[in-house]
């Protein structure tokens, strides 16, 4: 049976739907259990009204049902019609792997469509393509980014200051992607391991920073996440955008629910069967040399990861944590490569730009890494006595440890002994020489 949408408003009040959201770019409807029992198709139609000029149009869908296991047994289905007669085949719209930690039960990815189209038809159904009946409720997000006009320059930023000399590569801000939400107060981490994702959408656009936004919107008014969950996004271009707000090392919502100590890069598209364009892989690899060499880590090197409980590698994939597809089987073949790629960044940063380490500082090495239960030590080799600041700290950025050692010229031997009573983990050890600043991780197991 079906059932338009104005006619379904009349008979059953519990339909409720938000309109008129951001100058009509986006339209969000709930429909009730009562709502969904009463029409026994469970096949919806909508009107979208949409009238501004815009590269596409997308929906997602959040809901609840009664079943078992993890996995839901209902996923929809999407046609649509430039003019209500005239109808497309219909599109399937799982549950997303990604939607973790979400205010509904299950949530969808995005499903893109042409901007033509203003009117939808949505159906319930179970994994035989059969009319589900156990839902009680579902949320429809319609959303439609519009056309603004936008700088089209490359922000650069300084973020931290750093022993390393590669420096953090230019990005489109929030601002030119036109994030709506202002000032956030998120919650800082510090990283240790780098995450590679994929967005599973849409491989082809020709306004990439229209796509970030609709990836913004899924995660804030789908999933219900307090901002985009990835700390950035590559277009297929290379054309790198800033994600998650408030700043570097900023805790995002992209690993499994276990965010601490990671920073989340997410390649867009769909990289199942899809080879990524070197471009963008050239983007990936500039961003996670950039914050491997600030953190001082080791792209080739597992480490354990606290919130996961797992030895990882420096650079990793989000299907290392958990069980996902993610980041695409076609990126996961190059994660060997990806992690080379952006150490030998690393090495070419250090060996051709100009000596950043303080003054006098010739190396540091830390002995045995990882620590255990026998004697370690901090080595500081010296060509002229220059006082610094020793600090140890955890990954919530406490300073568990705190002084400046009695030094003398060549190797300062600095014990670590200490370090292997605290719990396992990644913990920074940070020396300040003035104005300048080196790190090392260092793993206790």
């Amino acid at each position: 049976m079906k059932i338009n949408l104005f006619l379904f408003i009349l008979f059953f009040p519990h339909l409720l739907m938000s309109q008129s959201l951001r100058d009509s770019k986006q339209k969000l409807v709930t429909l009730s259990e009562e709502s969904i029992n009463n029409n026994e198709a469970n096949l919806f139609t909508f009107s979208l009204d949409f009238k501004h000029e815009t590269p596409f149009h997308c929906a997602s869908v959040a809901w609840t049902e009664n079943h078992e296991g993890e996995k839901p047994y209902s996923h929809f289905l999407f046609s649509f019609s430039k003019d209500s007669a005239k109808w497309t085949p219909y599109e399937s719209l799982f549950s997303d792997e990604h939607a973790i930690d979400i205010r509904d039960q299950f949530a969808t990815n995005l499903l893109f469509f042409e901007k033509e189209y203003q009117f939808v038809k949505v159906q319930v159904v179970d994994e035989n393509g059969k009319v589900r009946q156990n839902v009680s409720e579902i949320k429809i997000n319609f959303f439609s980014p519009g056309m603004e006009t936008v700088s089209n320059s490359l922000q650069e930023t300084v973020s931290e200051k750093s022993s390393c000399a590669c420096p953090q590569p230019k990005f489109k801000s929030r601002v030119d992607w036109r994030c709506p939400q202002g000032p956030t107060s998120p919650s800082i981490t510090t990283v240790s391991h780098l995450v590679v994702h994929h967005s599973a959408g849409t491989n082809v656009s020709n306004d990439w920073g229209a796509i970030v936004l609709a990836i913004w919107n899924l995660h804030v008014y789908t999933n219900g996440w307090a901002d985009v969950g990835y700390n950035w996004l590559i277009s297929p271009d290379g054309t790198l955008f800033e994600g998650r707000g408030g700043g570097d090392n900023v805790m995002g919502a992209h690993f499994c629910g276990k965010n601490s100590g990671t920073m989340g890069v997410c390649l867009i598209g769909t990289y199942t069967n899809a080879t990524p364009a070197d471009t963008m892989m050239a983007k990936l690899s500039e961003i996670f040399a950039w914050k491997a060499c600030q953190r001082s880590i080791d792209p080739n090197t597992q480490t354990f990861h606290a919130s996961t409980g797992f030895n990882l590698f420096g650079i990793s994939g989000h299907r290392d944590g958990c069980a996902t597809e993610c980041p695409g089987q076609k990126v996961y073949d190059q994660i060997t490569l990806i992690r080379k790629t952006s150490q030998n960044k690393v090495l070419a940063c250090s060996a051709t730009a100009t000596k950043q380490w303080p003054d006098g500082l010739e190396w540091i090495n830390i002995r045995p890494n990882p620590i255990s239960d026998i004697e370690s030590y901090l080595d500081v080799y010296l060509s002229k006595t220059v006082p610094f600041l020793f600090q140890i700290i955890n990954m919530d950025g406490q300073i568990l440890m705190e002084e400046k050692p009695l030094i003398q010229t060549g190797i300062n031997a600095i014990s670590l002994k200490n370090m292997a009573n605290l719990p396992k983990g990644n913990y920074a050890i940070k020396l300040q020489f003035g104005q300048k600043v080196v790190t090392k991780t260092v793993v206790v197991q």
